[in-house]
Order: C-alpha cells, then structure tokens, then sequence
C-alpha cells in the first residue's frame, strides 16, 4: 500500500483492541488536561529517554496545534501545527524552546475524515544524529523535513522539572485547537518501539492501534480519557503511587467525551468540502455556525454511503430572521451554490421562522408542515430503498420517496441574521442535551431517541457490516 494511504486511519479496521473514549478539544475554550510535576525539593529527574504516542482527529484547522506541550522553562512540544502561519499543518517538534533540537515537516496533514497516530520516539545517548528523535505517523518513519536540528549525544531533554505542567492540545500562547485525542501515552526515560502501539493490518496495511502492554517510567502516565468527572486520570497507576505527579482537568462544560476513537470513526462535518460565505464549524465539526448575514451556507458530513439504512439527530436554532435546513445531498450531481433548494441532488427540508418546516426534493419544492417546534429532529435514510424520513421528538413527520442511488452524505444548512445554528449528532459526539441516551441495535451511538428498526449511526463499524 502506498504510504500515503497508509497516513490516513479512517477507523474501519477491525481490531481486537478498541478504544472507548475521546476527548474533545474546541479552541479558546476553557477545556484541558494536563499533568503537573511538583514538589521534587531541587532535584529533578532528568531523561535522555521519552516515548509520546497519541491519536488525534482533527475538527478543524484553523485553531491551535495539535500537540503534547510541556510548559517549563523549557517549552517542548510535539504535534501538528494548525493551518495557515509559520508551520502550517506540518509536524513540529521542539525542545528547550528549539534550543535543544526543532524538527518541522515538508508534508502537511489536513485530513480530518481520518484519525492520525503520533509516535516521537526521543533517544540522545545515539550515536546517529537523525536517531535521536523519531517521529512516525500512523507507523511510517517521517524522514523528509524542512528543518532538522537534532540534539546533542547525551543531552537531557528536561521533560520534567519543578513546576512543569504537561497540556493536551494547549499552547498559552496560542490557543487550543479543535480535535479529538485519544490513546494518550507518556513513558519516562525509555525509548519505546512504534510497534508498541500499534500494527499494520495484514489485509489492509492500514496502521492501527494495539493494547500496551509495557511499563512507564518513573514519572511516565496514560490517558484514557474514560473518567468523564476526571479526564486526566492516569490510567497506568503512576501518579497515584507519588506526590509529584498532579492530575488536573479543568472546563466549562461537562461535554468533552466522545466515543469517536480510532477504532471506530463517526461522522462529523466535512470542513474541507465546500461552503459559501463566513461560517464557524466548531464543537468537534457537530455545529454549523452563519454570521450576521443573510447568505446561506452549507456543509456536508465527512462520511457518505451508497447503500444501508442511516439514522442521525439535530437540533436547529429558529428564530424569525433565520432558516435551518437539512437533509441528504448526493455528491455524484449535487451543484454546490448559495441555494441548495433550487438544486438538483439534494432532499431535505428547511425550519422557515421556526413555524413550518417546508419540504424539497431534487431541485422542487415539496409542499409544508405546520408544526409547534422545539426539540430534536431525526433523518432517518435508507440509500437501498430511496427514502429519507423525518423525524420531530420522535414522531414521524414526512418521508420522501423515490430518491435514486449515488453517493449520499447528510448536510447542514443555515441562512440569516442573528448567527443561526444547527448542531448535528452522528452518534460519536454532540453538545445537544441527551436524557436517554439511546443506541442502535449495535450498541453505536448516542442518541436522544431510539434509531428506528433496521437503521444505524454513521460510523466506521456500521459501514464495515452494512455500508
């Protein structure tokens, strides 16, 4: 398989070993987690050994890096640069404020459809320069950079000093970017093998993760992210055993942990296909944003399918100067302009002041509903049948008919002044509130009603068996 294709894990390989939990990161939101080192009393340990390794998913570009950021007096940090700026999108890897080694890629990595496995492998005691940091992305060794300047033989990187404070995703001075992280390992003083953490599957060659199963260092830890009233819980039992280890997870809102891992990838919204004036995509790509203004824009889910039967939720804002649409769109004809409602290849319908939702089909208007709204909408889609229907907290609304086969993913449409809205839920993750936290027959997703008979969340699982 070309290495190309091999950087890019869409989470569709099945796997002995899953994981159950993400975190979500939104930038200039008050959500971190971090591990403080403390109270070493003048001697510090020092380490010419680390092994990082994490999985990341990018919800948006234009945030902060996507990194492990140590904040000392040294500054090290390790991740994906957001886009745009010096570094854009490129690996950027630096210690002792690039003093002691700075790494930054030719390749960029933009992808965020896919999850992407890091590996910084950091031994200074060898004697080939380019050894001493190694970094892989979904197991292939990246060795093509734009700069390299290597630590010294027997440099201590200093990961760990009084007052040293390890942040996910978070730069102080840059903001935090939009992604989810998941798998997160930090192993003192050993340099660790990228097959630790992950292989190459033999049918696929697509790099996947596997259980750890070695040993952390002295002050090394692992995060889960499966205690949801504590995020930065150590699951390796570390920072449990000693006083100079601090968990800390601090934020504004208690929806931070998605089920959309590596080992079984949901849909989000697409960022890279097109959209039509300012809008803001944000709470881990689930919200579509519009401005001030009253031009339309619209946005597509990251995952589309020709056959199988597919349930999704949203919750649109309405209000008088607003329209919330949304629906199906297939990508082989669609024509992707300012009004969607006059075009052929999309189905769906439109909340017009919050009063009516008004139904089209392939390009025509298809007549409206009254309704009392305020709730949760459910699109039910059945690619093998043609039909798509709608429901409204759980009773069913309309159902469109005759729909031909294509490529189809669901889509997002918001239009007017006041900063309308609309907040899917794929099953992975929503900021939408959830009383019953219902899942398909599989046990995937959460939802706030039951998926009707025979109808599944769009996620990487669902689509290995049905899609």
């Amino acid at each position: 398989m070309e290495a190309l294709q091999r950087l890019h894990n869409r989470g569709s390989i099945s796997t002995g070993y899953n994981i159950d939990n993400s975190f979500v990161q939104e930038y200039n939101n008050a959500r971190r987690v971090s591990m403080y080192y403390g109270g070493f009393g003048g001697s510090a340990p020092t380490n010419t050994k680390a092994t990082i390794s994490f999985w990341f998913k990018w919800a948006g570009l234009n945030g902060g890096a996507a990194n492990w950021k140590m904040i000392d007096t040294q500054n090290s940090q390790f991740g994906v640069m957001p886009e745009g700026g010096t570094y854009d999108s490129s690996i950027y890897c630096a210690g002792q404020n690039e003093s002691l080694f700075k790494l930054v890629s030719t390749a960029k990595f933009r992808d965020t459809s896919a999850w992407y496995h890091m590996c910084v492998v950091c031994d200074s005691t060898l004697s080939t320069a380019s050894d001493r940091v190694k970094v892989y992305i979904n197991g292939v060794r990246i060795t093509d950079w734009s700069t390299a300047n290597y630590p010294a033989q027997n440099a201590s990187f200093r990961h760990i000093e009084e007052n040293t404070t390890h942040h996910v995703g978070h730069d102080v001075n840059a903001g935090k970017p939009y992604a989810y992280y998941a798998d997160m390992y930090y192993i003192f003083d050993q340099a660790k093998d990228v097959t630790d953490f992950g292989e190459f599957d033999e049918d696929t060659g697509i790099w996947k993760p596997i259980e750890y199963t070695g040993t952390f260092g002295s002050y090394g830890y692992y995060w889960d992210f499966s205690n949801a009233s504590n995020y930065a819980e150590d699951q390796s039992g570390t920072a449990s055993g000693t006083s100079q280890m601090t968990e800390q997870s601090i934020s504004t809102t208690t929806a931070m942990q998605s089920t959309d891992t590596p080992t079984n990838n949901f849909a989000t919204y697409n960022i890279l296909n097109p959209t039509y004036g300012s809008c803001v995509i944000n709470e881990g790509a689930t919200q579509i944003e519009g401005d001030s203004t009253s031009s339309f824009r619209n946005v597509q889910s990251t995952l589309a399918v020709t056959s199988g039967k597919w349930y999704c939720e949203l919750v649109p804002q309405l209000a008088s100067t607003m329209n919330t649409s949304f629906g199906v769109v297939n990508l082989d004809t669609a024509i992707f302009d300012t009004t969607w409602y006059n075009n052929a290849g999309y189905w769906g319908g439109n909340f017009d002041t919050g009063a009516s939702i008004y139904f089209y089909t392939n390009g025509s208007g298809a007549g409206s509903e009254p309704v009392s709204f305020g709730g949760t909408v459910g699109l039910a889609f059945d690619a093998d049948n043609g039909t798509l229907d709608f429901y409204l907290n759980g009773s069913h609304q309309e159902q469109f008919t005759g729909i031909p086969s294509g490529t189809f993913a669901f889509f997002a449409d918001v239009q007017g002044t006041g900063n309308p809205y609309i907040r899917y839920n794929f099953g992975g993750y929503t900021v939408n509130t959830i009383s019953s936290a219902a899942s398909d027959a599989n046990g995937y997703g959460t939802f706030e009603y039951a998926p009707p008979t025979g109808y599944y969340a769009l996620c990487t699982k669902n689509l290995a068996q049905y899609g």
